[in-house]
């Protein structure tokens, strides 16, 4: 564990920087947080983006002493600002989007919403992270319940509604990661 742990890091950025090199679709101006919107960008209409560093993840810790179980993706999450986005499987959650009107996508109220869903995942041991890429609005989440506290959690998606696994998408965060990452990677060596 302790050598995946010291990879979360190098798998983190390494994820980024294919995210950055590759194509992306452009997003709204009020759906992307300030500091990843191109200097071309206007304030109006859409709008080219990349991921960035952030300064700190004050928010983090403050989101986490609310949550049951750990966030694998931390090195993502506690170390760059993004909009949400489609990558592989899953839509991430925009980190850093201040627009109230961006609520449902913003990770740190997103995941917190709907209190009665979250109770119900809770209890069966999923923490939600994510949404699936076709917009359903079952959750993807970290099987937390089926992990030892010295492996990863596995990637699922939850049918919202019987509150069961209805796809097993990655047995680790971190294997769904580099996954993630090669497809990025391919993307662009083959655009190029």
């Amino acid at each position: 564990m302790a050598k995946r742990q010291n990879m979360a890091v190098p798998r983190a950025d390494a994820f980024v920087a294919a995210a950055n090199a590759s194509a992306r679709m452009a997003l709204r101006c009020e759906s992307v947080p300030e500091r990843c919107r191109l200097p071309e960008t206007t304030s109006e209409g859409p709008g080219d983006w990349r991921v960035v560093s952030a300064p700190g993840a004050g928010w983090l810790p403050e989101l986490e002493d609310q949550l049951p179980y750990r966030w694998p993706f931390r090195a993502l999450i506690g170390r760059y600002l993004f909009p949400s986005f489609v990558c592989g499987p899953l839509r991430l959650y925009s980190i850093g989007v201040k627009d109230f009107a961006a609520e449902d996508t913003e990770l740190s109220i997103a995941v917190m919403r709907d209190r009665p869903l979250l109770t119900a995942l809770w209890k069966h041991g999923y923490q939600p992270f994510a949404r699936p890429a076709d917009g359903s609005y079952d959750p993807l989440c970290f099987d937390c319940g089926n992990s030892s506290p010295s492996a990863e959690p596995a990637v699922v998606r939850v049918d919202h509604e019987r509150i069961r696994i209805s796809q097993r998408l990655s047995p680790a965060f971190y294997l769904l990661l580099e996954e993630m990452t090669e497809s990025l990677s391919s993307h662009s060596r083959t655009s190029s």
